[in-house]
């Protein structure tokens, strides 16, 4: 699991996970070491994540620091008929 800055690659937060850990294994505290942990020149975070990210404590913890985010997030059967007049 890792953080990076977009731009320049720059590696600021990484943490090695058993292969047998579920995908949001860690994903709060490695959120929460990153964001305590920006360059002091850093004014905005925008944040793109994978499965891992998408769960209520760590989309929480994001906007507490109202950083936007994109996220990947499985759309079930209820939640599909919800969205489908939307276009996209």
């Amino acid at each position: 699991m890792s953080c990076t800055e977009a731009n320049s690659s720059y590696l600021w937060g990484a943490r090695p996970r058993p292969g047998r850990s579920s995908s949001w294994s860690g994903s709060e505290e490695m959120l929460e070491h990153a964001l305590a942990h920006l360059p002091r020149d850093i004014r905005e975070v925008r944040v793109r994540a994978d499965a891992g990210f998408s769960y209520n404590p760590v989309l929480t913890q994001l906007e507490q620091h109202h950083a936007p985010y994109a996220t990947v997030a499985r759309v079930y059967s209820p939640l599909r008929r919800l969205l489908s007049g939307l276009s996209y």
